[in-house]
């Protein structure tokens, strides 16, 4: 939805949505608990990789997405 009403690509609203989720979760941990728990190098590498993983993958299986979105 928002990468429609952006004209942006799916993929980099979805980084875009994963670094600020990680970051907003990070200073909540940092604020509540004064130190981070369950935000680490994991974290952090999935926000930066999952909407390239994406962007490739709608690249190379594009022609398979009508499987996907079949209206019942």
């Amino acid at each position: 939805m928002i990468a429609k009403i952006t004209h942006r690509e799916y993929s980099s609203i979805r980084v875009l949505s994963d670094i600020s989720m990680t970051v907003i979760g990070a200073l909540i941990c940092l604020i509540f608990l004064q130190r981070l728990l369950g935000v680490r190098e994991g974290t952090i590498i999935a926000a930066l990789i999952v909407g390239n993983i994406v962007k490739w993958m709608t690249k190379h299986f594009n022609g398979l997405t009508y499987l996907l979105l079949v209206e019942w």
